[in-house]
C-alpha cells in the first residue's frame, strides 16, 4: 500500500487522509484531525465556534440559548454552587443595605445634632455681641460722667483733698468749717 492515500473530492470541498477529515464550503467547516490540539472542530468565517481539544475539553463560543446541558455532572455541581453563592450573596447585600442605612441614620443624627450645637453658638454668638454693645454704651456713659465731673468747681475742703477727688459711690464735699463729710445735695 501507498504511504500516501486519501480520498478528495474534485474542489477539494472534502478530505480525507492521514491527517484526518475535512469538510468546508469555504465559510463552514468541519474537521476531525486526530494529530492536531483541536481534534474536532466546527467553524464559521468567524472562527471556531465548538471545538474538543487534546485534553478532551469541550470548547462553545456563542450564547447557547439552544444548549442542553442538565445531563452534565460537572456543570449540575456549578449550578449548586451558583445558586449557593446566590444566597451567600444575597444576604451579603442584604447586610450591607441594613448597614448603609443604619449609617444613613446615624449620619442625618449627627447633622441635626451639629445644627442644633451651630444654632446655640449662633445664640451665644449673638448674646456676647449685646453684652459687647452694652459695655460699649457703659463706657461712653462713663466718659460723659467723668467728662461732667471733670467739669464742676467745687470749693476745696477743708482736709487738704479736693471734692473731686473724694468721689466714691456718692459725691460728697468736705465742709469746711465742721470737717464733716456732707453730700452736695443736702
Amino acid at each position: 500500500m501507498a504511504k500516501t492515500w486519501g480520498f478528495y473530492s474534485k474542489d477539494k470541498a472534502m478530505t480525507f487522509d492521514a491527517s484526518g477529515f475535512r469538510i468546508t464550503n469555504n465559510v463552514n467547516s468541519f474537521v476531525v484531525d486526530p494529530s492536531s490540539k483541536t481534534m474536532l472542530s466546527l467553524s464559521n468565517s468567524q472562527g471556531k465556534i465548538f471545538y474538543v481539544d487534546d485534553t478532551g475539553e469541550l470548547h462553545i463560543k456563542g450564547n447557547g440559548k439552544a444548549l442542553d446541558i442538565s445531563a452534565n455532572s460537572t456543570i449540575s455541581n456549578m449550578t449548586t454552587k451558583i445558586d449557593n453563592n446566590t444566597e451567600d450573596i444575597s444576604a451579603e447585600i442584604l447586610r450591607a443595605t441594613t448597614a448603609e442605612s443604619s449609617l444613613s441614620s446615624r449620619i442625618t443624627q449627627n447633622s441635626n445634632s451639629i445644627t442644633l450645637e451651630a444654632s446655640k453658638v449662633n445664640k451665644i454668638t449673638e448674646s456676647i455681641e449685646d453684652i459687647d454693645s452694652d459695655i460699649n454704651t457703659i463706657n461712653s456713659s462713663m466718659s460723659t460722667i467723668s467728662e461732667s465731673v471733670a467739669s464742676m468747681k467745687l470749693p476745696a475742703a477743708s482736709c487738704g483733698v479736693s471734692a473731686r477727688d473724694s468721689l466714691r459711690s456718692s459725691l460728697v464735699c468736705c465742709a469746711a468749717s465742721c470737717g464733716e463729710l456732707n453730700p452736695l445735695w443736702d
